[in-house]
């Protein structure tokens, strides 16, 4: 049987393997928690990185925007100068369907139309068929001219819609990465308290 000596030295030694234990445990934990902030931080370092790089692409971005804007606007510009010249020109050959005779270039005046006419706008057509002729390839210039400014037209609303949807596109991933970047300082404060608060534990004696 043990003395009482001796269970005394047991349970001090029961008590030193449960503090080693427990030492051992808080160390286990240290290091863990450790390595988890080593990493929270590292990703952090990451994202600010790409934060910066998105926020160049977000000006980029935005920069392509006002250009499609303006590019927009320009062409809108034009296909009204386009439709007025086409509602002269449908008017001025009507006109010139009733004349029998004169000068085409005294009835279709201006720099647009004459182009329209070409070199028919400045020589007088002796016969209806010579005016007719004239008038329908001036009308079918007109209409090319038309179609091309649609065409550009278009062309810039598209390029219009791509920069909004690649501005927005960049705007979701401010977003997304935004909220990585809260989440991983919830973690990162978490995980500072949670290791002070085992220094702490490991500090105390017995």
């Amino acid at each position: 049987a043990c003395t009482g000596c001796c269970a005394c030295c047991c349970r001090c030694a029961d008590e030193a393997t449960a503090a080693q234990g427990t030492t051992t445990r808080l160390d286990e934990e240290l290091a863990g928690m450790q390595q988890r902030l080593a990493a929270a931080r590292g990703e952090l370092a990451e994202q600010a990185e790409l934060v910066a790089q998105l926020q160049s692409d977000l000006v980029t971005a935005q920069q392509g925007r006002v250009a499609a804007e303006e590019r927009l606007e320009a062409a809108e510009a034009t296909c009204r100068e386009l439709r007025a010249d086409n509602v002269a020109l449908r008017t001025q050959l009507m006109a010139a369907s009733t004349l029998g005779g004169g000068h085409r270039g005294d009835t279709f005046s201006g720099g647009w139309n004459s182009r329209l006419w070409g070199n028919a706008a400045a020589h007088p057509l002796g016969t209806s068929g010579e005016r007719e002729a004239a008038a329908h390839a001036a009308a079918l210039r007109a209409a090319e001219a038309d179609a091309a400014s649609r065409e550009m037209l278009q062309s810039a609303r598209r390029e219009q819609v791509a920069t909004s949807l690649a501005l927005l596109s960049q705007l979701r991933r401010m977003q997304a990465l935004e909220a990585m970047r809260l989440s991983d300082l919830q973690e990162i404060h978490q995980l500072e308290r949670r290791l002070a608060a085992v220094r702490k534990e490991r500090l105390q004696p017995g």
